[in-house]
């Protein structure tokens, strides 16, 4: 049975429903400071554009493609996921506290401005040399030259966060050379139209900011911040050359530009639409019953080993039981996924987990929510740092997967641990209270005085 646009109320009303929850959340979460640099904000933008306008592209455009039932129960596990992540938020984050205004002690921020700044040089320079490498033979070049962008990152969000946190670290050149060495890191993604790297830079420049300031948070800023990421990742779609590996930009394509090529060409291309896909992916393995049962995730512990040590390692994310292939999901649903497509993240946990699939989004909103409550609660600590670096890779876990999501958020978490420890302390002691004459210990008479 094909979709009928008119014929399937179940399928518009998740629809609904998951609208209503993105329009309220995003409206309460924009109401408070502490809440506009939440994850809120950015999580139902994700799935605004995915179950939202994707959905309402795939029901009207590709409904002969699809059943209805496998819409409806893509759509449906969308919801589910939604509000456990949500709950899950919420429960984490509890009440948030922010912190009084510290100062920090001098010898120990010079050192963690200059291990960022370190860490910063080493990203840029492995991109270089990466990108090199990567256009010449992929297929020899190891994964940890190739993911050692990853690295700058964290250096980045740290001189940010100390450069708005304390006007010691705000001086000219301080400046200059953060301007001059993110300008380096940005170019090549901007050269070669590469979304993730560049949603990622964006996050980490507008939240940093005012993750070290948050009773000064420019709603304005911080939104027009998170809608020029999603335009830009948008707009990069539209101006892609995709006809080879190595292709940037098509004249051809930048100068056929319009506002609604940008926002809609994109969810109205079948090889494009991850919620297409989503469904897809969701229906075989519910018509199969394979599921993967976390074995997936966990073989991501062995991902650190290099194919040079183990040239038979098993593809990342490899489960341990029968997985669904291509020819399974055309035999279904009639739609042969395109090579690289992207499942989303939903998809993905759910043929990891079934029907317990919102139980493991409940568990990452509520990491999401601890690490942003220590972060505002510990400003002069790693946390900061670590629940910047988890919204930053949220473009990842939401269209592409936890499995994607996992190595940056592992680099963005470990490395401003170790820099932070490296570094020591960065709080500087209190004064002690100086005491004033009232405040002394009353002197006893001598004794025949």
């Amino acid at each position: 049975m094909t979709f009928d646009i008119y014929g399937s109320p179940k399928f518009w009303l998740l629809w609904l429903a998951l609208l209503l929850i993105c329009v309220q959340q995003g409206i309460k979460a924009i109401r408070t400071p502490t809440g506009m640099l939440g994850f809120v904000p950015v999580i139902c933008v994700m799935f605004g554009y995915l179950f939202i306008i994707q959905a309402m592209a795939a029901a009207t455009t590709f409904g002969n493609l699809i059943s209805a039932d496998f819409l409806e129960m893509g759509e449906f596990i969308a919801v589910l996921s939604l509000i456990a992540i949500l709950a899950g938020w919420y429960r984490g984050k509890g009440r948030v506290v922010l912190a009084p205004l510290q100062p920090i002690e001098p010898a120990r921020g010079e050192m963690l401005w200059y291990c960022a700044i370190s860490a910063l040089c080493v990203g840029i320079v492995g991109e270089y040399v990466s990108l090199t490498y990567f256009f010449r033979d992929f297929a020899s070049t190891s994964a940890y030259l190739i993911l050692l962008f990853h690295v700058a990152y964290p250096g980045l969000a740290i001189c940010i966060y100390l450069a708005s946190y304390s006007h010691r670290f705000r001086s000219a050149s301080n400046v200059l050379v953060l301007v001059i060495l993110g300008s380096a890191f940005l170019l090549p993604w901007v050269y070669y139209v590469r979304r993730g790297p560049t949603f990622t830079f964006l996050v980490v420049v507008f939240y940093a900011y005012y993750l070290a300031r948050p009773r000064r948070v420019n709603r304005a800023v911080i939104l027009g911040g998170l809608a020029f990421a999603c335009a830009i990742m948008l707009f990069y779609v539209a101006i892609r050359d995709y006809s080879t590996e190595a292709g940037s930009w098509s004249a051809q394509r930048f100068q056929n530009l319009s506002a609604s090529n940008i926002l809609l060409q994109k969810a109205y291309t079948e090889g494009d639409n991850e919620f297409l896909y989503n469904c897809c992916y969701i229906g075989t393995c519910y018509e199969l019953d394979r599921y993967q049962w976390g074995t997936s995730f966990l073989s991501l512990s062995i991902h650190w080993i290099p194919r040079q040590w183990w040239p038979d390692k098993p593809a990342m994310a490899t489960g341990w039981f029968d997985p669904i292939t291509y020819d399974d999901i055309f035999e279904f649903t009639g739609v042969m996924p395109s090579p690289g497509s992207a499942m989303t993240g939903i998809a993905e946990t759910f043929m990891e987990f079934g029907w317990l699939t919102p139980v493991f989004w409940f568990a990452l909103g509520w990491l999401f929510g601890r690490a942003y409550r220590l972060a505002l609660a510990r400003p002069l600590t790693f946390w900061p740092i670590v629940y910047l670096g988890l919204i930053a890779s949220t473009h990842y876990l939401v269209t592409q997967g936890f499995s994607s999501f996992f190595v940056p958020s592992v680099c963005y978490v470990l490395l401003p641990i170790a820099v932070y420890t490296l570094a020591g302390n960065v709080a500087a002691k209190p004064l002690p209270k100086r005491q004033t004459a009232n405040s002394l210990p009353p002197v006893r008479a001598l004794s025949g005085a």
